[in-house]
């Protein structure tokens, strides 16, 4: 049954039953099946599910916070009880997408170095978020799926999904206002995008995060177009463009103050992050693995917590 209950808070943190799946490399209705398990086990309706969205019921929601911990509790009892486990001073070549790894990763480099003394990174940055023939590294993280590209030695893992939303400065919506419908774009400066293969994007689809109803919305005016999202989020700031970019590069600064959601309730693209592994893995990968799936799923900072938390009461002691 704790098998069932960590593949549950996955699937609570990725939020798909299909992605999860994926990055469990089970089918679908196995997982489906595991979730169904639960519910009879504990008598309680877990999730509420249709084909596109799923929501914890309060059971759910009380079995998530009371376990979210469990997997890497188990996965640190069981390197410490194995001895067939134990780790060599290995090293571990990763490939990261560098805006990504900014923000998610690479503010938590440190803590996992000083909970891993024995595992050395080697850190090889890339700006096309594309997989590149890089069968020579351990582990790579991508921004879409690489799967059709990938040799029999090796597999692909879902990590999460971000959604690309529209913004602007307060300065920007003084001047201009802001656009109180999809078709009022057309009023305003856009800053464009430029696809993964590098082909400029005359259209935009605005999808709404509810109904999943699109909208067109024609580009060809814009005057400037990007393939970089951390460059549109500086041009954006300079305050004469509404621009695209992922949330978590600009959630800090809504909550400041210093840019406005625009057309809130759409979103013009969803990048999905996986992560290519070979399918036999050391248990140095694994480890690096577990943390790099927390960053992604921003609940490494609650490891971070809890570790300083039980730090304090160690010295207190």
């Amino acid at each position: 049954m704790f098998d069932n209950i960590v593949i549950f808070t996955q699937l609570v943190e990725i939020g798909s039953f299909n992605k999860t799946a994926d990055h469990l490399n089970m089918a679908t209705s196995t997982l489906t099946r595991k979730v169904q398990e639960l519910e009879t086990y504990f008598n309680k309706l877990l999730l509420i599910r249709d084909t596109r969205n799923l929501k914890l019921t309060p059971d759910g929601e009380l079995l998530y916070q009371n376990f979210k911990g469990l997997r890497l509790q188990l996965s640190n009892f069981f390197e410490t009880i194995n001895p067939t486990n134990k780790l060599s001073n290995g090293q571990i070549s990763i490939v990261l997408p560098v805006i990504v790894s900014l923000e998610l990763i690479s503010p938590y480099i440190n803590y996992f170095t000083s909970i891993n003394p024995n595992i050395k990174l080697n850190l090889f940055f890339h700006h096309n978020g594309g997989y590149d023939n890089h069968s020579r590294m351990d582990l790579t993280i991508t921004s879409h799926s690489v799967k059709n590209k990938l040799d029999s030695q090796h597999v692909e893992r879902f990590l999460r999904s971000e959604l690309i939303q529209l913004y602007c400065t307060p300065e920007y919506a003084r001047k201009n206002g802001l656009p109180l419908s999809v078709e009022q774009m057309q009023n305003h400066n856009l800053v464009g995008g430029i696809d993964v293969n590098n082909i400029v994007m005359n259209h935009v689809t605005f999808t709404h995060k509810y109904t999943h109803d699109t909208i067109m919305h024609d580009s060809t005016k814009d005057f400037i177009k990007c393939n970089n999202l951390a460059n549109a989020l500086e041009i954006g700031l300079c305050g004469n463009h509404i621009f695209p970019c992922w949330n978590y590069l600009c959630e800090k600064k809504v909550q400041k103050g210093e840019l406005i959601p625009v057309l809130s309730e759409y979103y013009v693209y969803q990048s999905d992050f996986y992560l290519t592994s070979r399918k036999s893995l050391r248990i140095e990968e694994k480890i690096v693995i577990d943390f790099i799936y927390r960053c992604m799923n921003r609940s490494i900072a609650i490891d971070m917590l809890n570790s300083e938390q039980q730090a304090t009461l160690n010295a207190q002691e």
